[in-house]
């Protein structure tokens, strides 16, 4: 927000330099991003002009030459070729060597003398770009008829801007009332409130126009004045200059009057043509369905619920808290206005403009949820100076419609409960002293006739602009930055730091670490999908097992996601793009979210913690050391053993029963016989479905599942043997039924095996169809002497033996 210090001075008085103001503002909490000083390069090369003529360029047909009289008898020609020039405007003269800010650089440069198309151009009528107090560039700066033709531009528009970051609990300091209260606070000065007293007829307004609200949760108060009379003209130019220096362009004297109270209080005011409202009928009302609406930028919007507007008895003719309608917009002919102060829902206000992709200082200032005491108080601002401005009559009385008054309650507050937060104890003077000047209502309590100024008790009435107070720790906080936080000494920990414990299970943050030492990268989505896609990866899921939000931001995010997958997978999508034909590794670690349904009158849904990671393109990096191949089975495969043996957990493999992974090239992963993952090549279509062209291995892990593993077994060391190994290929034989891993386990539990690797299967001619052969190496050692060949002969055929009689293999030769 933009803080011209001339007019934070009409309710403050201000005597500090503009850098200490900033610095004890940002101190209290309230950041100051930048002090921008308004004219602090123009010296006497900018003045204020006045275009005596135009005439056409006589060898360009979009330019002009206008003849700019400065003062005295002295005038000026200039090259120009804005299209809202015109004759008898008060312009922004930029004589040769002003110092202008440079469109094309960037940057402040010197005005040179230049020739235009064959004409000496002797300056320049400058936009607001140029003279570095806004952002317009494509028309000239146009100043108020009474500016004083010569003077220099310095005195009629030199300030000093403080640009204000307000953080969005503190909707108070969008007004310069809020940052007046708040530089009265820090510096003692007493502040100085406008007035709001205005004359009224004898005609009431509620004779005049009917109000009703159709939602009171989407509007909690409506307030509105009416004034006739009134003569829409230009605005006058302390009214033009507060505008232009807060950033908002001059439209007329009654819309000017409603941005200045908007700005002013912090709360967002609109005016109708009150002759437009079709039976004098104010209905606040959610959108029918596919209702259009001409708003005031020309753009038409189609509105539907929960979308709030305001309609006469036929139609919208603003969106509430957004924008005003076209056809009921103040113009140059409009004698009677209905003045508009409500308070609207943040949270539909927003949903509503990010729909139709139309954001205002309105709907800004709403989103932050203003004070809705600041409605009547505002209203009657505007009407006031609407009266000043433009003239008229207004009714008798303000239209104010409040269904379901909030009365504010008092907050207690004790020196316990400062201390207990600040760590440090403050006298009962200091609070109330500090409190007093926020605009608090402080009011003690006799704490059994103690008058001890070290035990007291308070209850605090919050004033009407601070919506964001609410609870006692509001008010230390408010205590806190206003004495300053360097008043809060620092304290040592009063327990010691806890020892570390080997013992103590990782935590899941480091199964993270882990993959990412592995060559994966950690990507972090929203948590929020569509339905197709979810149920592409678990046809059975059933809509009401998901959970729907009622706000989405859009059509791919309305579901909480009941799977990591589709989010994994639409991340890999959009990196294809980019990295098409390299190596791609990433995963993610977050929660799905699914209401079970086995649980009487379940209100939140379970939450479990999946990992998903994805591998595509080739295995290696471009290098003449690397074949070109792609990733395959064997590389998550790879990655997943590794993974798991670092976390000393023993897992087997097995078949899945899965919707995502093609059955012929997939796994599951299992521990104690219950599969805790799965991993395995992408099925097409599911590819197909997220626009990814190539071959993908993907793999799942169930965290809830693995976290009870997590810690039970250490990795132990074992001595380097000695003695050489043996090794022995053998091909059995055996029913599809039975799984390698089953197998491997009995050959292995001969104590002379110490490894026991898979190298062949075949299926084919001399095979039975049932049946399959694995060929095994077993690598035999002996932990305290060289083996002979007899020896591992016998241990070979006991491991034979045991085959046949427990799992009926057979040696295949």
């Amino acid at each position: 927000m933009k803080a011209p210090l001339s007019w934070l001075s009409k309710y403050v008085d201000i005597t500090l330099s503009p850098q200490e103001l900033a610095h004890e503002l940002t101190m209290a909490g309230i950041e100051v991003g930048s002090v921008n000083l308004i004219g602090e390069k123009w010296e006497n090369d900018l003045l204020v002009g006045d275009v005596k003529e135009i005439v056409q360029h006589p060898n360009a047909d979009r330019l002009k030459l206008a003849t700019v009289g400065i003062g005295g008898q002295t005038n000026k020609t200039v090259v120009c070729g804005a299209d809202n020039l015109e004759i008898g405007q008060k312009i922004a003269f930029a004589n040769i060597g002003a110092n202008l800010f440079d469109v094309k650089s960037g940057t402040h440069k010197e005005l040179k003398p230049a020739t235009i198309r064959g004409v000496v151009s002797e300056g320049m009528i400058c936009s607001e770009l140029e003279l570095g107090i806004g952002l317009n560039h494509e028309g000239i700066l146009v100043l108020p008829d009474d500016a004083s033709v010569g003077s220099n531009l310095k005195n009629y528009l030199g300030d000093v801007i403080l640009d204000i970051e307000v953080t969005p609990n503190r909707p108070d300091c969008l007004s310069m009332l809020g940052l007046a209260r708040e530089i009265s606070a820090i510096t003692g000065a007493e502040i100085k409130e406008p007035e709001l007293a205005y004359q009224q007829s004898d005609s009431k307004s509620k004779s005049r126009v009917a109000i009703q609200i159709h939602n009171t949760d989407l509007c909690k108060r409506y307030a509105a004045t009416i004034i006739d009379g009134i003569k829409v003209t230009s605005s006058p130019k302390w009214l033009i200059e507060a505008l232009l220096k807060a950033g908002h362009n001059s439209i007329n004297n009654v819309v000017d009057i409603t941005n200045f109270v908007m700005l002013e209080f912090g709360q967002p005011l609109h005016a109708f043509d009150l002759n437009t409202l079709t039976d004098s009928k104010i209905n606040v009302r959610e959108a029918s369905g596919d209702e259009r609406f001409y708003a005031l930028n020309d753009e038409i919007a189609t509105l539907n619920a929960p979308m709030l507007t305001i309609s006469d008895s036929v139609e919208p003719v603003a969106l509430a808290g957004i924008i005003g309608g076209k056809e009921s917009a103040v113009s140059l002919q409009t004698t009677s206005i209905l003045i508009e102060s409500a308070n609207f829902n943040p949270v539909n206000v927003r949903s509503t403009a990010n729909m139709l992709g139309i954001a205002t200082d309105a709907s800004y200032i709403f989103e932050r949820s203003p004070s809705i005491d600041l409605v009547p108080i505002a209203l009657q601002r505007a009407t006031k100076l609407i009266l000043e401005v433009a003239g008229g009559t207004a009714m008798k009385g303000l239209i104010d419609i409040y269904p379901n008054k909030v009365s504010q309650k008092d907050i207690p507050l004790s020196n316990n409960k400062i201390c207990k937060i600040l760590g440090v104890e403050l006298g009962k003077s200091e609070v109330l002293a500090t409190l007093g000047v926020l605009g608090f209502d402080v009011k003690e309590q006799e704490i059994d006739g103690n008058q001890n100024t070290n035990n007291y008790e308070l209850n605090i009435a919050v004033p009407y602009w601070r919506s964001d107070i609410a609870i006692p720790e509001d008010l230390v906080e408010e205590i806190a930055r206003v004495i300053g936080y360097e008043r809060i000494p620092p304290v040592m920990l009063t327990t010691p730091i806890p020892e570390f414990n080997p013992n103590l299970k990782p935590p899941k943050f480091e199964l993270k670490e882990l993959l990412a030492s592995l060559g994966m990268m950690e990507t972090i989505s929203y948590p929020l999908s569509d339905l197709e896609a979810l149920k592409l990866v678990e046809p059975a899921l059933k809509e009401h097992s998901v959970v729907k939000t009622t706000n989405p931001m859009n059509s791919e995010m309305q579901y909480m996601r009941t799977s990591l997958v589709p989010s994994v997978l639409r991340t890999l999508s959009q990196n294809l793009k980019f990295l098409h034909g390299k190596p791609i590794r990433i995963f993610e670690m977050g929660r799905v979210y699914k209401y079970m349904r086995n649980v009487e009158k379940e209100v939140l849904p379970s939450e479990k913690e999946k990992i998903v990671g994805v591998l595509c393109g080739p295995r290696y990096y471009d290098s003449w050391l690397s074949g070109g191949e792609n990733v395959d089975f064997y590389d998550a495969k790879g990655i997943l053993e590794l993974f798991f043996k670092r976390l000393a957990i023993d897992v087997n493999w097995g078949g899945s029963k899965n919707n995502v992974l093609r059955p012929q090239s997939s796994a599951g992963i299992y521990l104690d016989g219950i599969e805790v993952g799965m991993f395995g090549e992408l099925k097409q279509e599911i590819a197909d479905h997220f626009d990814i062209d190539t071959s993908v291995m993907l793999f799942e892990i169930d965290v809830n599942s693995v976290d009870n593993y997590l810690g039970v077994k250490t990795t132990d060391y074992y001595q380097i043997n000695r003695f050489p190994s043996s090794e022995r290929d053998i091909s059995l034989v055996f029913d599809k039924s039975i799984t390698s891993a089953d197998v491997s386990s009995i050959i292995s539990a001969n104590k002379l095996v110490e490894t026991v690797l898979p190298l062949d299967v075949y299926a084919g001619e001399g095979i039975p169809a049932e049946k399959r052969s694995i060929t095994y190496r077993i690598i035999y050692r002996a932990v305290d002497k060289t083996l002979t060949a007899d020896q591992v002969q016998r241990a070979q055929n006991s491991i034979l033996k045991k085959l046949n009689e427990e799992l009926g293999v057979a040696s295949r030769f």
